[in-house]
């Protein structure tokens, strides 16, 4: 009887235990696939798409027309006539007429303070 029981046991439990082996495989393999084209997404097909895309693009643009300036007509003549501005009116200038002073803006006198230009003229000596 116990050989009998044995025999089912094996019967059955190998071909389950088979078949949890495989499924697990299989899932690994999925996410091993899964992983890898995530890595490379250049060997994906949708990955080779767009690169072909963006190869076709970039040659289009590559024999495109290169013209950067538009074409000038022979009499130079512009193709749309300027509009006419009316001039600004003129503008008060007060500071033309004025001497230069120092700021803040105040009359100074004709000549600086002689006792200061000495103390700098000192100064000067000193430091040579």
């Amino acid at each position: 009887m116990i050989g009998w029981g044995i025999a089912a046991l094996v019967v059955i439990a190998v071909p389950a235990v088979a078949i949890l082996v495989w499924v697990i495989r299989e899932q690994q393999s999925a996410r091993r696939r899964r992983r890898f084209l995530e890595r490379h997404k250049e060997r994906s097909v949708s990955g080779i798409r767009e690169r072909v895309k963006r190869e076709r693009e970039d040659e289009r643009l590559a024999n495109a027309d290169t013209q950067i300036f538009p074409a000038v007509p022979l009499d130079e003549v512009p193709t749309q006539p300027l509009p006419k501005v009316p001039p600004l009116p003129r503008r008060r200038r007060p500071y033309v007429n004025r001497p230069p002073t120092p700021w803040p803006r105040k009359k100074t006198a004709e000549r600086p303070d002689q006792k200061l230009m000495q103390r700098i003229l000192d100064r000067l000596e000193r430091l040579e």
